[in-house]
């Protein structure tokens, strides 16, 4: 309790009094003084030399405020709140006690001590906001957890119970893309409607916000139009078309930080009967952006369930040879590309090996094409010969004319002579 003595108010009456406080806290010893306040102003502060009040240590009154729980990693939780004022210690060797468990049946609580020194300033829009924070590695993916963070001092822990609260770890990479991405309608020379199959939402990895669709001119590869489609839908129209334009489309999977890399993009061309070429190509026309670094495509008999994988080649290399093929038997081939640990898979396209038959026959008709193409060159030739050997015969004939003329003048001279 804070007593003070009444002195004069000098003519005008004193109408409160204003009690300030001021602590060192490391030895919670606390001093006050009292301000006297009228109509004209406040007083000088009052206060007595080596009145001093020492409380009694005690258990925090308590708990941190705006506790939080939100990855910013694949594979971490990180745990954040707003440390509580010194004047809530109640006793020195202040510390929180960070509780976290998956929010599963029969998931164990797992606890960690932070000291509050280790507190740091976050600068807010409109203020700075002192922020303590501990991050939890090691974590599954995309996993939500409970979350507690309790005070406790050198006496013991806090008198008020800690209040739990749900976060997430964090995002990483949508593991599928949508299938069977397909014009299902035109409107009309300058709209169309395309449709797709949901995903399964165990593998967008993180809050689904919906599927990202991109198009543009094959033309004009590098000018990409956005569109986002909300995740409970699978259907959307694409407006504002040029007529009499080809346009190439793709669709992604998004949640709050990434969207699924791009489907790899192959061409296959049969070579011989027994071999092909698979070709891996850029994922938007004339733009140089593989969806990995890596590549590799599995293949099987179309009525087989035995798979075959192929060399896997790596960029700046884009072209794998398939070799001992089946002669003329339908393959199903898959594109994988891979970063790291992730990988992208295509959808199946179905190829057919070259015919033995289909392959001489090509073989013989190019044959055949050579050999009438040496036989016109051969006939050009002669003609073009003939018609040489003709004009120097044209004037064989007529030097011989002109000498037997110019013998018979020479002869005519002579008589004269």
């Amino acid at each position: 309790m804070i007593r003070w003595q009444r002195l004069s108010d000098h003519g005008d009456k004193i109408t409160s009094f204003l009690v300030q406080m001021h602590t060192d806290f490391e030895k919670v010893n606390y001093t006050f003084r009292v301000i006297a306040k009228n109509s004209h102003g406040e007083s000088d502060p009052g206060y007595k030399d080596g009145a001093i009040c020492r409380t009694k240590e005690s258990f925090p009154y308590g708990n941190p405020s705006n506790v939080t729980a939100e990855g910013n990693e694949p594979n971490n939780l990180v745990i954040r709140w707003i440390p509580m004022d010194k004047y809530e210690w109640n006793a020195p060797d202040l510390q929180y006690i960070v509780r976290y468990r998956l929010n599963q049946q029969g998931a164990q609580w797992k606890e960690t001590h932070i000291e509050d020194p280790l507190a740091v300033t976050l600068q807010d829009i409109q203020h700075s906001v002192l922020v303590n924070h501990t991050v939890i590695r090691d974590q599954p993916t995309f996993k939500e957890y409970i979350v507690q963070v309790e005070a406790v001092n050198r006496v013991g822990k806090s008198i008020i119970e800690p209040v739990s609260v749900t976060g997430f770890s964090g995002e990483d990479v949508p593991l599928e893309s949508p299938s069977s991405f397909s014009v299902i309608e035109f409107f009309n020379c300058t709209s169309v409607a395309v449709g797709w199959h949901h995903i399964n939402r165990d593998t967008v990895r993180g809050h689904f916000r919906g599927y990202q669709i991109e198009y543009w001119e094959d033309e004009k590869p590098f000018v990409v139009e956005k569109v986002l489609i909300e995740s409970d839908r699978n259907e959307a129209v694409l407006t504002d078309l040029r007529p009499i334009t080809n346009y190439t489309a793709r669709i992604h999977t998004v949640n709050a930080h990434y969207r699924n890399p791009d489907r790899p993009m192959f061409n296959v061309t049969p070579t011989s009967p027994w071999t092909a070429q698979v070709q891996w190509i850029p994922a938007n026309g004339s733009e140089w952006a593989m969806p990995g670094s890596s590549f590799f495509v599995n293949y099987s008999v179309s009525d087989s369930d035995v798979w075959t994988e192929s060399e896997m080649i790596s960029l700046p290399r884009t072209h794998i040879l398939l070799n001992d093929l089946l002669e003329d038997t339908q393959y199903r081939i898959v594109g994988v590309s891979k970063e790291g640990n992730r990988q992208n898979v295509t959808e199946e396209i179905i190829v057919r090996s070259l015919s033995q038959s289909l392959h001489s026959a090509a073989w013989f008709i190019a044959i055949l094409c050579a050999l009438l193409v040496a036989l016109i060159t051969a006939f050009i030739i002669c003609c073009c010969q003939r018609q040489r050997t003709g004009k120097y015969a044209v004037k064989r004939k007529e030097l011989e004319k002109g000498h037997h003329i110019d013998s018979e003048e020479h002869q005519f001279v002579s008589r004269w002579l």
